[in-house]
């Protein structure tokens, strides 16, 4: 089944996005495998393929709105509410991310296998996150999180309010658990997060303040295929 998600993706031509790009080793908005610079390799060290098996597929990008699955022929709806949630935000306002401060450089997941930069958002952002989730996310049928959900309840019994928000909005990583981040690798299954938090943190530390100059819908048709940019939205 087809899947839709709203990601910010940064310009093409944005040093940032080269450099995510480049890790990932897939380039979202071309569509074509990325390449990592020489001296970038010198610096980082060769990516093994693997490491980003789970992250490479979706290109660089930052979650606005989940991976939901859907039924194509709302493709037209799930547009046209998101046009209309933009149209309601005053232009006086602008969309902003800043580097955080602490842990800017984190390590995610139970043997701290996904690696990512985190960004605080601002009001604004906040703001289109939650109608985004409240009004798009319902279009869709389904997700892996409510799949998951469905096979083992319990797993959510010390947590309820994740259960609900996955039945209503399939995903539990949204409202107040809203974390915006990109991703650089997943399954990192190597040992040296020292040096990859110093790499990273040196590499990405200069973008500590990023506007978002639009959003995108993404979809991907066929489960493990590499996602594409579907449409733009200017803000």
């Amino acid at each position: 089944m087809p899947k839709f998600a709203v990601y910010y993706v940064p310009p093409i031509d944005d040093d940032f996005y080269r450099l995510g790009t480049s890790i990932l080793g897939y380039d979202v908005r071309a569509r074509k495998p990325g390449q990592m610079p020489e001296q970038l390799q010198d610096r980082v060290g060769a990516v093994d393929p693997e490491w980003v098996k789970s992250a490479g597929r979706y290109g660089f990008h930052l979650t606005i709105g989940d991976a939901i699955d859907f039924n194509l022929g709302d493709i037209g709806s799930i547009e046209r509410e998101i046009t209309e949630i933009l149209n309601c935000f005053g232009p006086d306002h602008s969309f902003t991310l800043q580097r955080c401060v602490e842990d800017f450089v984190t390590f995610w997941g139970k043997q701290k296998e996904i690696v990512v930069l985190r960004y605080d958002p601002t009001d604004y952002l906040k703001m289109l996150h939650t109608l985004i989730v409240a009004r798009v996310n319902p279009l869709g049928v389904a997700s892996v999180h409510l799949q998951s959900y469905l096979r083992d309840p319990k797993q959510y019994k010390n947590q309820p309010y994740r259960a609900h928000r996955i039945k209503k909005f399939y995903s539990p990583r949204v409202l107040d658990s809203y974390s915006p981040h990109f991703t650089l690798l997943n399954p990192y299954t190597g040992d040296d997060h020292d040096k990859l938090t110093r790499v990273f943190s040196e590499m990405f530390g200069q973008y500590s303040s990023i506007k978002l100059e639009s959003i995108c819908l993404l979809v991907q048709m066929h489960t493990d295929e590499k996602w594409g940019i579907y449409k733009e939205f200017k803000l």
